[in-house]
């Protein structure tokens, strides 16, 4: 077992180095890649992954398709966690695209589940129906699940990788830039990372 073990969520702009900074953590490296802002950088450090689990999808998915790959990754993540050895290092690229699936496939559940029964699938009452609210905490909770799965080995590893949107005030950009994503991330992990870029060189 490593005397010490790090779960950091590095997150910030395209290109400000936070897939590179991931790849700087102890191997073996256990990657579950949804954002492909690999390519390029996992070139460079192939020596280090163990395993590599990509999960394309095309633009503009469809829900199913979104659930496939979820399923697809839940079971691949459970395994990874599972069975990587002490000292490795799982990585998400990222979390707020994963995120994005999570949400969609839980809005289609929550329409599925609450209101089949009643709309019985008469295609008359679809028409004119109104999909129910996202049970937000249900979400929220599924995304921490995700994020401090890997606490559950103190042998681990894990960086969540998040990207940034920015900040608006009065409909207008500030020219800050907070994380994208599930709000509770960081206190889900133990340090939070925001990436900057300088010139050629990252911070």
């Amino acid at each position: 077992m490593p005397k010490r073990r790090l779960v950091a969520l590095p997150w910030g702009e395209e290109k400000t180095g936070k897939t590179h900074f991931a790849f700087t953590f102890p191997a073996p490296i256990y990657l579950y890649d949804f954002n492909f802002g690999t390519e390029g950088v996992i070139e460079e450090f192939e020596e280090k992954v163990a395993m590599y689990y990509p999960y394309p999808l095309l633009p503009c998915p469809s829900v199913e398709e979104m659930e496939q790959t979820l399923n697809k990754f839940r079971r691949e993540y459970r395994e990874g966690i599972r069975d990587a050895p002490a000292g490795a290092t799982i990585i998400i690229d990222n979390c707020t695209d994963l995120d994005v699936i999570v949400t969609e496939v839980m809005k289609k559940e929550t329409f599925e589940h609450k209101y089949h029964n009643e709309i019985k699938g008469k295609a008359a009452d679809l028409e004119d129906y109104q999909p129910p609210p996202l049970d937000w905490g249900r979400r929220n909770a599924y995304m921490r699940s995700i994020l401090t799965s890997p606490l559950t080995r103190r042998d681990l590893n894990a960086v969540m990788i998040h990207a940034a949107k920015p900040v608006f005030a009065d409909n207008k950009k500030t020219g800050r830039w907070e994380l994208a994503g599930y709000g509770g991330a960081s206190k889900a992990t133990q340090v939070t990372i925001q990436t900057q870029r300088k010139g050629m060189e990252f911070s």
